[in-house]
């Protein structure tokens, strides 16, 4: 499993489909392949995977734009990156709603060549709550892993036997 950090590890990849049909990111360097994980239950992903994504997914984004301001486009190669495989209907829908309660603004940006980019940037605000997304999400982390951590009841490490 890897961990999901803030500021963004520069990578080259290529991209592969596994002998079972699972995405991988093959990396150069310091990276090794590893198992991009695809949250779209179209394509058969679990439904409490995807639910854990989807509540996760602000918090990525914030990370992301903390680093520094990106377009949607951006954003999702960031996730990429990070062995995210998202879709812009999963990501635009969460920017809107950041944006809304005043997360990050967006202002409209046109290149020299090629279409205009809607950049996003994080609000005062957007980093407060990326603070204390991330505080609940150690302590959450902490709980999961101590109870994982703990052995089944009735096991042998109990000190029970058959």
């Amino acid at each position: 499993m890897h961990r999901i950090r803030c500021r963004f590890a520069r990578m080259m990849h290529s991209r592969r489909r596994a002998d079972d049909g699972r995405r991988t990111v093959k990396g150069r360097g310091l990276f090794t392949e590893r198992t991009s994980l695809s949250y779209d239950l179209a394509v058969g992903g679990d439904r409490s995977t995807g639910d854990w994504f989807r509540s996760a997914l602000p918090m990525l984004l914030l990370c992301r734009l903390a680093d520094e301001p990106q377009h949607g486009y951006a954003l999702m190669e960031g996730l990429r990156s990070w062995g995210f495989d998202v879709k812009g209907a999963t990501v635009y829908p969460h920017l809107n709603r950041l944006h809304d309660e005043g997360r990050i603004d967006s202002e409209w940006h046109a290149p020299r060549s090629g279409p205009a980019r809607k950049i996003m940037t994080i609000t005062d605000e957007g980093r407060e709550h990326l603070r204390e997304l991330q505080e609940q999400w150690a302590l959450f982390r902490s709980q999961m892993d101590a109870a994982l951590e703990r052995p089944a009841h009735g096991s042998a490490a109990d000190g029970e036997e058959d």
